[in-house]
């Protein structure tokens, strides 16, 4: 198949060269067989069905970034590849919009956090991002969401339903108690009002009656089969997250600690994160696009069937 120049232009310059010296030089379709829409048969019915007059292209360059993971360096360096900013300086955040970027609809995918080594730092670069009044639309992510139930269930009344939505975000959400611990708690009087290391296991874990009532709670909603999936993996990660924040340096009480400024940081409107949550959206319509995270409603029906008015808006913009 002809190349196309697709590729963005990236200006050269030293802070750039990192990102440049990782960039391909020439568009390949991948993977080139018969159930690929890459294949020269599938693309030569997409570009005849295109050039009809009822088929419309978005008025705006869409930009799609998804699964960023709290890889800030990883995130920016994406922006930078796709052409929509330059960078003005060597560290996260020192960067302004391109001509392209100014004119482009970022489209963030969702599951900005866990995993990665730079959580907040990632949030303040796309919030960098709407600073500079860029055209955004942020998704809900499936890791997103979990944090958002897992710290909304803290102050929840104990029941089936909620219980245990703190320790089913598993180890992947250490890191960021980690960072929120350390850069917020560290030099501070963080255990003051914090109840006891037994008080927070009992209050971060489900109960042992948990795992014999949720069956009965679920019957309506999950199939047996799902059922038996959510046990034992409420099994396996109850058994592992404590020993798992021991390796990242936290004791329970100073997960409860960074637990609590998360609902600060993140819940409160005027949390330095508050603006997070509220401006996802749960799909993106971009005529003739539809962008959204595939597995965003199996994650909340499992985990909360409940109506809950902190569900990120399913609002999208037509075009």
């Amino acid at each position: 198949m002809t190349a196309f120049n697709l590729i963005p232009q990236v200006s050269r310059q030293a802070y750039h060269n990192a990102v440049l010296s990782q960039l391909p030089t020439e568009w390949a379709p991948w993977p080139d067989d018969p159930t690929s829409v890459n294949h020269e048969d599938a693309l030569a019915i997409f570009q005849r069905r295109a050039q009809k007059k009822r088929f419309a292209w978005p008025a705006k360059p869409a930009v799609f970034i998804s699964d960023a993971h709290a890889d800030a360096e990883a995130f920016e360096a994406s922006l930078l590849a796709a052409g929509v900013i330059e960078r003005d300086g060597a560290q996260l955040c020192e960067y302004e919009l391109t001509r392209f970027g100014k004119k482009a609809e970022i489209i963030v995918g969702g599951d900005c956090l866990d995993k990665g080594p730079s959580n907040l730092m990632l949030l303040r670069s796309l919030a960098h991002l709407y600073r500079l009044k860029a055209n955004v639309t942020l998704l809900a992510g499936n890791h997103d969401l979990r944090l958002l139930m897992g710290l909304l269930s803290l102050k929840r009344d104990t029941d089936t339903g909620s219980q245990h939505l703190f320790v089913r975000m598993g180890k992947k959400v250490i890191p960021l108690f980690k960072e929120v611990f350390d850069q917020y708690l560290a030099d501070s009087q963080w255990d003051r009002d914090i109840p006891s290391e037994d008080a927070c296991r009992e209050a971060l874990f489900p109960s042992d009656a948990w795992f014999e009532n949720f069956p009965f709670y679920a019957a309506g909603f999950l199939t047996p089969e799902g059922i038996d999936r959510e046990i034992s993996k409420m099994h396996k990660k109850a058994e592992s997250f404590e020993s798992h924040c021991a390796k990242n340096g936290l004791s329970l009480q100073q997960v409860y600690a960074s637990a609590m400024k998360c609902r600060s940081l993140f819940l409160k409107p005027s949390g330095e994160f508050g603006w997070f949550f509220r401006r996802m959206q749960l799909v993106k319509n971009a005529a003739p696009f539809c962008f959204c995270m595939r597995v965003w409603m199996t994650i909340w029906r499992s985990c909360w069937p409940t109506t809950a008015s902190s569900m990120p808006t399913g609002r999208s913009k037509r075009t």
